[in-house]
């Protein structure tokens, strides 16, 4: 994205507390077909977890930025809840 708008790229990792289960089977996950991830990612959001584990929190930033920045484009890897969008929209303002 940031190579097609030709805007500078600000990395924020924002993760759900207790989300260590997903990152220690991710070697697994990657190797699934995409039918079996569906069925798990439906599986996920139909668990009532994401409602129980709603807050995020920031984990690192890789760098300050600007105070001049007046427009920021948020991209999400993965869009479900809209809670991450949530963190880092408060931890901006």
């Amino acid at each position: 994205m940031s190579n097609l708008l030709s805007k500078p790229y600000y990395g924020i990792k924002v993760a759900r507390s207790g989300n260590s289960l997903k990152k220690n089977l991710s070697f697994l996950i990657r190797i699934l077909p995409g039918k079996v991830k569906d069925i798990l990612r439906t599986f996920e959001l139909n668990s009532g977890l994401h409602s129980k584990a709603s807050t995020r929190e920031i984990k690192e930033v890789n760098t300050d930025l600007p105070i001049s920045v007046k427009k920021i484009l948020v991209v999400d890897d993965s869009v479900d809840t809209g809670n991450t969008i949530l963190s880092i929209s408060n931890w901006l303002y």
